[in-house]
């Protein structure tokens, strides 16, 4: 059975173009294209989580924090979606909210396994 990774999120929200960045994740192309899915998922259904938020008008960051040093999850799609809704908003997440399961771009979340990865998202700063 594989490790659970565990992992906290922080964001920021500044005046921008409508880009995402991503830090703590390393060089790991894996972890970031999930980070991405979530994003692009966020990007594009952006009416349906708040009818008057404008996304072109603000830059997205997302910190990643490993908690127990078990490697970048490739798994944080969902997470990362509710990261970005929670910046947005700015609405912090519930304390100690778990995640489990990951997300398509078309937006299918798929049911945790003992392969899926536990995320913990305590979401997030706001400026």
């Amino acid at each position: 059975m594989p490790q659970t990774a565990i992992k906290e999120y922080f964001g920021d929200l500044n005046a921008g173009s409508g880009k995402h960045s991503v830090s703590g994740l390393g060089s790991n192309t894996a972890a970031k294209e999930s980070i991405r899915v979530g994003f692009d998922y966020f990007k594009g259904n952006l009416n349906r989580i708040s009818a008057s938020a404008k996304f072109s008008g603000h830059e997205y960051h997302l910190h990643v924090v490993e908690l127990h040093n078990t490697g970048p999850s490739t798994k944080a799609s969902l997470a990362a979606l509710i990261a970005f809704c929670s910046i947005l908003m700015a609405r912090p997440t519930q304390e100690q909210m778990v995640v489990l399961g990951e997300m398509t771009l078309g937006g299918v979340v798929s049911s945790p396994s003992y392969s899926s990865v536990n995320i913990l998202c305590r979401c997030c700063r706001h400026r």
